[in-house]
């Protein structure tokens, strides 16, 4: 999924990892690159393009094998503290077999594109 972090073509599918893959060891130069690209990183210098936006709206699973509610408690946290209008909500699952909240976001977004 985050392969365009640090691309490079030589390397094993077309991208540098952030560590070591035998010890795991952290590379900060590729972490680096990695975390320019990471929307709360980000949201610092870019986060007032969001408010052009006719919504913003961010849902996920308090129990998300990713483990993205963290990162996405971080950026809604960033957007309310910039007074940008969002919508975040959490749901007891994970992030897996999760259609069901379509009927609850697709209609969200019909009314904005429909307006």
């Amino acid at each position: 999924m985050s392969a365009f972090f640090d691309p490079d073509a030589s390397q094993f599918r077309n991208m540098r990892l952030p560590m070591d893959p035998r010890t795991g060891e952290l590379i900060a130069e590729r972490w680096d690159n990695w975390m320019k690209h990471d929307p709360v990183v980000m949201f610092d210098t870019l986060g007032e393009n969001l408010r052009n936006l006719k919504q913003i709206y961010m849902d996920c699973g308090w129990s998300d094998q990713l483990r993205i509610h963290f990162g996405m408690r971080r950026f809604a946290d960033k957007l309310r503290a910039a007074n940008i209008a969002h919508t975040y909500e959490e749901y007891d699952d994970d992030h897996i077999d999760v259609d069901y909240r379509m009927d609850v976001f697709l209609p969200k977004i019909a009314r904005v594109i429909a307006a």
